[in-house]
């Protein structure tokens, strides 16, 4: 379902350890979905806490995508 959504831009972020979902269903998402995508694979370990774990890095890449797709 990921291919069908383009041309609206996908950005998929997944924390590298994290316990409840691994980093390869992103992966595989991020295979999947066209163009524009972005994927950023963390140094962090829970699912739900990018944010948290590493705000000032996250904002900047969020922005950056919403910058160049939007």
């Amino acid at each position: 379902m990921i291919a069908s959504i383009s041309p609206r831009p996908v950005l998929l972020y997944h924390c590298e350890t994290d316990r409840t979902t691994d980093a390869s269903h992103s992966r595989r998402l991020f295979a999947a979905a066209k163009e524009p995508k972005g994927l950023w694979i963390a140094p962090c370990d829970q699912h739900e806490r990018i944010w948290n774990a590493l705000p000032q890095e996250t904002d900047a890449r969020t922005v950056a995508f919403f910058r160049k797709n939007f």
